[in-house]
Protein backbone atom coordinates (compact mmCIF):
# COMPACT_ATOMS: atom_id res chain seq x y z
CA UNK A 1 0.00 0.00 0.00
CA UNK A 2 2.67 2.34 0.63
CA UNK A 3 4.35 1.78 -3.03
CA UNK A 4 0.65 2.30 -4.37
CA UNK A 5 0.79 5.85 -2.47
CA UNK A 6 4.12 6.77 -3.64
CA UNK A 7 3.50 6.13 -7.28
CA UNK A 8 -0.04 8.43 -6.74
CA UNK A 9 1.76 10.87 -5.20
CA UNK A 10 4.24 10.77 -7.78
CA UNK A 11 1.30 11.59 -10.33
CA UNK A 12 0.33 8.36 -11.76
CA UNK A 13 -3.25 7.14 -11.81
CA UNK A 14 -4.03 4.04 -9.74
CA UNK A 15 -6.92 2.33 -9.76
CA UNK A 16 -7.25 -0.03 -6.65
CA UNK A 17 -9.97 -2.98 -6.68
CA UNK A 18 -10.25 -4.31 -3.34
CA UNK A 19 -12.70 -6.27 -1.05
CA UNK A 20 -11.13 -5.07 2.33
CA UNK A 21 -11.79 -1.83 2.64
CA UNK A 22 -10.37 -1.77 6.35
CA UNK A 23 -6.92 -1.43 4.50
CA UNK A 24 -8.21 1.71 2.55
CA UNK A 25 -8.94 3.37 5.67
CA UNK A 26 -5.46 1.92 7.05
CA UNK A 27 -3.33 2.54 4.72
CA UNK A 28 -4.64 6.34 3.51
CA UNK A 29 -3.85 5.06 0.18
CA UNK A 30 -7.00 6.25 -1.65
CA UNK A 31 -8.07 9.70 -2.41
CA UNK A 32 -11.38 8.53 -3.88
CA UNK A 33 -13.61 5.56 -2.96
CA UNK A 34 -16.27 4.13 -4.93
CA UNK A 35 -18.22 1.71 -3.33
CA UNK A 36 -20.22 -0.93 -5.73
CA UNK A 37 -23.39 -3.69 -4.26
CA UNK A 38 -24.00 -6.41 -6.93
CA UNK A 39 -21.34 -5.36 -9.34
CA UNK A 40 -22.85 -1.74 -9.74
CA UNK A 41 -21.40 1.40 -8.43
CA UNK A 42 -23.93 2.73 -5.64
CA UNK A 43 -21.51 5.62 -4.07
CA UNK A 44 -18.25 7.27 -5.04
CA UNK A 45 -16.60 10.68 -3.51
CA UNK A 46 -13.95 11.42 -1.44
CA UNK A 47 -12.01 8.99 1.06
CA UNK A 48 -12.22 10.99 4.06
CA UNK A 49 -15.47 11.48 3.88
CA UNK A 50 -17.19 8.49 3.43
CA UNK A 51 -14.80 6.70 5.46
CA UNK A 52 -14.85 9.12 7.91
CA UNK A 53 -18.87 8.65 8.17
CA UNK A 54 -19.99 10.47 5.39
CA UNK A 55 -21.59 7.97 3.04
CA UNK A 56 -25.26 8.83 1.57
CA UNK A 57 -26.09 5.25 0.80
CA UNK A 58 -27.25 2.52 3.33
CA UNK A 59 -25.20 -0.08 1.88
CA UNK A 60 -22.25 1.77 2.32
CA UNK A 61 -23.29 2.58 5.68
CA UNK A 62 -23.90 -0.89 6.32
CA UNK A 63 -20.43 -2.10 5.04
CA UNK A 64 -18.33 0.04 7.32
CA UNK A 65 -20.32 -1.24 10.06
CA UNK A 66 -19.64 -4.50 9.70
CA UNK A 67 -15.71 -3.67 10.04
CA UNK A 68 -14.19 -5.75 12.52
CA UNK A 69 -13.23 -2.66 14.66
CA UNK A 70 -16.89 -1.36 14.55
CA UNK A 71 -18.06 -4.44 16.49
CA UNK A 72 -18.89 -7.19 13.95
CA UNK A 73 -22.85 -5.93 12.98
CA UNK A 74 -23.57 -8.21 10.78
CA UNK A 75 -25.22 -7.36 7.49
CA UNK A 76 -29.04 -7.52 7.01
CA UNK A 77 -30.69 -9.75 4.60
CA UNK A 78 -29.06 -12.15 1.92
CA UNK A 79 -26.92 -11.35 -0.80
CA UNK A 80 -28.10 -11.37 -4.21
CA UNK A 81 -27.64 -14.39 -6.51
CA UNK A 82 -25.30 -12.72 -9.07
CA UNK A 83 -26.46 -14.93 -12.12
CA UNK A 84 -30.02 -13.21 -11.38
CA UNK A 85 -29.51 -9.79 -10.64
CA UNK A 86 -31.90 -7.17 -10.48
CA UNK A 87 -32.46 -4.40 -12.96
CA UNK A 88 -31.48 -1.75 -10.71
CA UNK A 89 -29.46 -1.36 -7.47
CA UNK A 90 -31.43 -3.19 -4.80
CA UNK A 91 -29.76 -3.05 -1.30
CA UNK A 92 -33.52 -1.95 -0.44
CA UNK A 93 -35.28 -5.40 -1.40
CA UNK A 94 -32.34 -6.99 0.96
CA UNK A 95 -33.39 -5.14 3.59
CA UNK A 96 -36.95 -5.09 3.27
CA UNK A 97 -36.50 -9.07 3.16
CA UNK A 98 -34.81 -9.02 6.23
CA UNK A 99 -37.07 -6.56 7.60
CA UNK A 100 -34.47 -3.86 8.27
CA UNK A 101 -35.75 -1.00 6.34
Amino acid sequence: MRLLRRTADAGAAVILITHDIAELIDSGAADTVSVMYASRMVESGQARDILAGGAKERYTRDLLAALPRNGLHMMPGVPPVLTDLPETYNYAARLSAAGAL
